[in-house]
């Protein structure tokens, strides 16, 4: 049976908003998903909740027997400072993948050994992701959970990453703003939009018209039920008058009726909009030419059985 992940019924909720609302998904080895939405939305939760990391409101989350998950955050943990290089890999790794997590650093970009000693408080932004990435890689788990994964990087360090992550044989499920690592790696896309999971097949574009589709639906229904509701007015004048009379009273309530739960629902929920300003995202360049490393990329499958 294929190792899997099933989310059934989630509902996260913080004191000023609900995160997500009861939404369910089921995620199967080795697919690969990117996570989008605003600020805010709920993307990293939602990779939380999955790696253990946060509590749920509601914990429906099933982890398949013999699962392992492998949890990168956005940013470098503040708690691993004043660990030494080699005591994070050590912390995070287990002795048999330590030269792992070498050969996958160099091959982003950066040699450890040199600074195996030195504290991660000290390393660069881009520093610290690349042993982040090298680590979580090295661990090579059942559903690889990155946070932005290409944030600090340069761009010929991410196109070394979307080498690595193309060849990475189980689940990732990440989240980014860079349009190339979607449309590389991604098999669905997850929009997360007001506590609601909307799934779509392929990569970015596909996402984009599938998004664009759902959007132009619910504006199509907005627009169809302000057309109803100006026409339930003119008649209610109309009925109106009857109803005053002791003519069509039932017909007259039915109407009025069905006014009142249409402004209601055009009260809470506003015209979808089709523009796609919020989610801002990055187009990784290829013109750059690789940077050279000690093991090719092709190499390194070897390290993904």
């Amino acid at each position: 049976m294929p190792k899997n992940i099933s989310i059934k019924n989630l509902s996260v909720v913080f004191p000023d908003k609900v995160v997500l609302d009861e939404v369910s998904l089921g995620v199967v080895v080795p697919e690969k998903i990117c996570v989008v939405g605003e600020n805010g939305a709920g993307k990293s939760t939602l990779l939380k909740v999955i790696a253990g990391a946060h509590e749920p409101s509601d914990r429906q989350v099933i982890i398949g027997k013999g699962v392992q998950t492998f949890y990168m955050p956005q940013e470098f943990p503040t708690v691993d400072f004043s660990k030494t290089v080699e005591e994070f890999i050590k912390t995070n790794t287990t002795p048999a993948l330590f030269n792992k997590v070498l050969i996958f650093s160099e091959q982003i970009g950066l040699k450890l050994t040199p600074i195996l000693n030195q504290e991660c408080r000290l390393l660069s932004g881009g520093q610290q992701k690349i042993l982040s990435l090298a680590t979580a890689l090295a661990n090579n788990p059942d559903f690889l959970l990155l946070d932005e994964p290409e944030n600090h990087l340069d761009i010929v360090a991410r196109q070394e990453l979307m080498a690595l992550l193309s060849e990475y044989k189980n689940s990732i499920i990440f989240i980014s703003h860079d349009r190339s690592l979607m449309n590389t790696i991604a098999e669905k896309v997850i929009e997360i939009s007001k506590g609601e999971l909307f799934v779509s097949e392929g990569g970015y574009e596909s996402y984009l018209t599938s998004r664009q589709n759902r959007i132009g639906s619910l504006q199509r229904t907005f627009d169809s039920e302000e057309k109803r509701i100006k026409q339930l007015e003119k008649a209610l004048i109309v009925l109106g008058k009857k109803a005053f009379r002791g003519k069509d009273v039932a017909l007259y309530n039915a109407r009025k009726r069905e006014l009142e739960a249409i402004k209601q629902a055009h009260k809470t929920t506003p015209r979808a909009r089709d523009e796609f300003t919020k989610i801002k995202l990055r187009d990784t360049k290829s013109r750059l030419p690789k940077r050279q490393v000690t093991t090719p990329c092709r190499k390194l499958k070897t390290y993904f059985s």
